[in-house]
């Protein structure tokens, strides 16, 4: 019992003390995290040459964020480590975005300060065709239209449109939430996660294909819909079938939660 005691004295003490180097080095510092960082970040911004319709990107861990520019220049803007390289360039109608780390494994390891981010300022709010090819990072759109496809393929990252509209909608991702909030699409939307929920709110299209393997599905849709819904081990809750497009929707162990505006 007394050497129970004792340790448990040891322990509060080191804690203790942990606490205080803690707080001593933080004042060292002045509380900017910043000196903590492992790694060295490095800005830069690139306006491309040429017009341009649709749309690639292929990114490694940085966050990409694609809204509408406030005056009529494309602006994409990398804050990222320095080992990474970036290519911008307008080839055949299409705008490229590629991001590649130079460095060695390793060095994708440590305390990073920020968060690498791409921002793509685009003129204008209507374009043709979007394909985005992410690793770890997360894809946000605001405010853009699309007269083509959006393909949308992750690893680990969400996903959060707001006011979009597009033909059919492929996103596909290991790991990540999808958010879509006022997202049309004319044609078909395919939706697919592993780990990860599935959420539409006030959202539509002419068919759904949806799955998830642990994350939930839940909504609002526009109009009505004849719904095919599974779960394994979920709980289920859609509206009864009406006059609509297909909505295919299955989980393994996640909810379903759909209902229809206005019913």
């Amino acid at each position: 019992m007394k050497k129970t005691i004792i340790a448990l004295i040891v322990a509060l003490f080191l804690l203790i003390a942990g606490g205080a180097l803690c707080a001593v080095s933080l004042v060292a510092i002045r509380f900017d995290p910043e000196q903590l960082s492992t790694v060295t970040f490095r800005e830069e911004t690139i306006e491309p040459d040429g017009s341009f319709q649709d749309i690639r990107v292929k990114a490694g861990v940085e966050d990409v964020r694609i809204i509408p520019s406030a005056d009529p220049v494309c602006r994409v803007k990398f804050r990222d480590p320095e080992t990474v390289t970036h290519e911008v360039r307008t080839e055949n109608n299409t705008l490229f975005i590629e991001t590649e780390n130079t460095g060695k494994w390793y060095d994708q390891f440590g305390f990073f300060a920020n968060e690498p981010l791409i921002e793509v300022y685009v003129p204008g709010d209507t374009y043709g065709s979007l394909q985005t090819q992410i690793n770890t990072g997360a894809l946000e759109i605001t405010g853009l239209h699309f007269d083509g496809d959006l393909t949308l393929s992750s690893v680990t990252g969400d996903v959060r449109f707001s006011d979009v509209t597009c033909r059919n909608l492929v996103s596909d991702s290991n790991t990540g939430d999808l958010d879509l909030s006022d997202v049309i699409a004319s044609g078909d939307m395919n939706l697919s996660r592993n780990t990860g929920d599935i959420r539409l709110e006030d959202s539509d299209a002419a068919g759904f294909t949806v799955s998830t393997n642990t994350g939930d599905v839940t909504g609002t849709l526009l109009t009505g819909k004849q719904f095919i819904a599974r779960s394994t081990t979920g709980d289920i809750d859609v509206p009864a079938d009406t006059e609509g497009g297909r909505f295919d929707v299955t989980t393994v162990s996640g909810d379903i939660e759909l209902e229809v505006r206005g019913n």
